[in-house]
């Protein structure tokens, strides 16, 4: 099925158009820019600490996914469905595997 293109509501509605006027405007936003990917990077790191110091006390490769499918089950509309599916699905690596 086709999807229909969405609207960029992102497009500004006016931008100036001089680089005079538009360079401060692309300085502070590559500042501010690159102070957020600067705190993902360190997020990234502590996340890495953390999983390290409890490696020794949880199987947390397997805790990890545990999560993810936590996740993913919340975004699940219709839950009797997801549930259902779940049966089938589990049967069907059981007695395939």
């Amino acid at each position: 099925m086709a999807r229909k293109k969405k609207q960029d509501s992102n497009e500004p509605d006016s931008q100036p158009m001089s680089l005079t006027e538009l360079q401060p405007i692309v300085d502070e936003f590559m500042k501010r820019y690159q102070v957020v990917k600067n705190e993902q990077e360190l997020l990234k790191e502590d996340e890495k600490a953390l999983v390290e110091e409890f490696s020794s006390k949880l199987d947390t490769k397997t805790l990890k996914i545990a999560m993810q499918t936590v996740s993913l089950k919340q975004k699940v509309k219709h839950k009797e469905n997801y549930d259902l599916f779940m049966e089938i699905l589990d049967s069907g690596v059981r007695e395939n595997g």
